[in-house]
């Protein structure tokens, strides 16, 4: 007879498993005993990481790089972090107008001629 339970799987018996942590020197350990702590902090990340997050977030690990070495100015930073705001804002009204539209098009008796003519708006 097929029983219908899954069955549970093996798992390995964690006194034969090697502790990676043991490898670490001791000031490797320290290092990761202060990273722990920092990480409970009440504020986890500074205004500029957050900003820098934002911006590799939008354009990639080089233009990161690029940022945090010091290869551009402020202004152009800024410059470019607006503008992928901008286009993600953009981006997101778009969404919701097309949500907007399918929603209105279900609760519309004409759904059909509701779509096509935001499809001809979109087409333009």
């Amino acid at each position: 007879m097929v029983s219908a339970r899954l069955e549970q799987p093996e798992y390995p018996d964690r006194s034969t498993l090697h502790n990676v942590y043991d490898d670490f020197t001791e000031s490797e350990k320290t290092q990761t005993k202060e990273f722990k702590a920092s990480l409970q902090s009440s504020r986890l990340y500074t205004d500029k990481e957050l900003l820098l997050a934002e911006f590799g977030r939008y354009y990639g690990w080089d233009a990161l790089k690029d940022a945090a070495e010091g290869r551009m100015t402020a202004w152009t930073f800024l410059a470019l972090l607006e503008a992928a705001r901008k286009i993600d804002r953009n981006r997101r009204l778009e969404r919701l107008d097309d949500i907007s539209v399918a929603v209105a098009a279900q609760l519309d008796k004409k759904a059909a001629s509701r779509l096509k003519s935001q499809e001809k708006k979109l087409r333009k």
